[in-house]
């Protein structure tokens, strides 16, 4: 498995206040070209010559730097001049796909360079950037033409669904959404109404867990993965259901069914309850959510 990141704990980031000072360096203001040359080493891997796989490395580190620099986190960090503009560069030109409108790790293989389309990085960026971000359309039509492929490219995993694949592509979806034709819309319904009944009907435990997958690393990341999905496609919040006008009367018995669950194993979550707390916050009503 790639890595995966969950927007769990963006919150922890964005609360923390930069208490020190910094000076400014010489030669900072080679500080966005610094950020260029990094992107530019680990944006190709040549697996046969080195044996290396870059492809977490960007992954982690696109997501990590485009919250905390676009972000300002921490708060009140003096980011050197010309980094937003910097990363955003990146972000657009260095490490997306023209063609599809996602983003990926490329590939040196037989003297030719392969861009690999990559579901977890795609749906980080658009998390992070709020979807604003051109070409939506392009990244619906490549969502939809990969969907019956495997992780990365898409989101079944070993022949199935898993939630944290379906939340990603349900996130891509959203963001999607008015920039596609009414048959892409029909095709991503099609498509949710899928997952949502394999989540519903074979993933969701009766005791309110779900049952984990190899893209699980514990109960607590299956907890709040299979909580994002549902909270994402607007199953409890009519409001965030953007994807259709059906009605889901079992829901607030199961996001209170969710809900003790999660109360119930909190201070036992293999993460340290991180997981645990923001499946909460997915859960609870009053709060502002992001697709």
């Amino acid at each position: 498995m790639g890595a995966k990141r969950p927007d769990c704990f963006r919150p922890s980031l964005t609360q923390v206040r930069w208490k020190g000072e910094r000076t400014r360096a010489p030669g900072e203001g080679r500080a966005p070209q610094k950020l260029r040359n990094y992107f530019a080493s680990i944006e190709v891997s040549d697996i046969a010559s080195d044996g290396i796989n870059r492809r977490r490395a960007l992954n982690e580190s696109l997501a990590d730097l485009v919250r905390f620099i676009l972000h300002d986190s921490p708060a009140g960090y003096p980011w050197a001049p010309g980094m937003k503009s910097g990363i955003m560069q990146i972000v657009l030109d260095q490490v997306r796909n023209p063609e599809t409108g996602w983003w990926g790790e490329r590939y040196r293989h037989n003297g030719q360079i392969y861009f690999v389309d990559d579901l977890s990085i795609t749906f980080h960026m658009l998390s992070y950037l709020a979807g604003n971000v051109p070409d939506l359309s392009k990244i619906v039509r490549t969502a939809l033409a990969l969907k019956d492929l495997h992780y990365p490219q898409g989101w079944l995993e070993d022949g199935g669904f898993s939630n944290h694949n379906n939340m990603d592509a349900a996130v891509l979806f959203h963001y999607g959404w008015n920039s596609a034709t009414p048959n892409q819309k029909k095709a991503m319904a099609e498509e949710l109404s899928k997952m949502l009944s394999w989540c519903l009907t074979e993933s969701l435990q009766p005791d309110g867990s779900f049952h984990t997958t190899t893209d699980d690393d514990s109960l607590e990341e299956a907890e709040y993965f299979g909580t994002a999905f549902l909270a994402r496609i607007g199953f409890f919040n009519k409001t965030r259901r953007f994807w259709t006008n059906q009605e889901f009367p079992q829901a607030e018995q199961i996001r209170q069914r969710l809900r003790a669950y999660i109360t119930k194993h909190r201070a036992t979550g293999a993460a340290g309850g991180a997981y645990y707390e923001s499946a909460l916050d997915r859960l609870d009503p009053t709060r502002p959510q992001n697709p």
